[in-house]
């Protein structure tokens, strides 16, 4: 089994436990994940997309991908 598959296998559990999670567990969860965002945007988030496109400035990435998160 790979990695892949292994990660697939743990979010259906997820899903099987709480189908339906309250608007609380929702929001608590969305505010989590920004969370997650903004403290490794600089140090993994903007390395990443760097390192895959060669050139791209990290202010590019945060425009491009990282705000528009925030927006959503």
């Amino acid at each position: 089994m790979n990695r892949f598959t292994i990660q697939l296998d743990e979010i259906k559990a997820a899903y099987a436990a709480e189908q339906n999670p309250t608007i609380e567990v929702r929001l608590d969860r969305i505010a989590r994940i920004e969370k997650m965002i903004e403290v490794n945007e600089e140090k993994i988030i903007c390395k990443a997309l760097m390192a895959d496109f060669g050139v791209r400035h990290p202010i590019e990435t945060r425009l491009a991908e990282c705000q528009m998160i925030y927006q959503a």
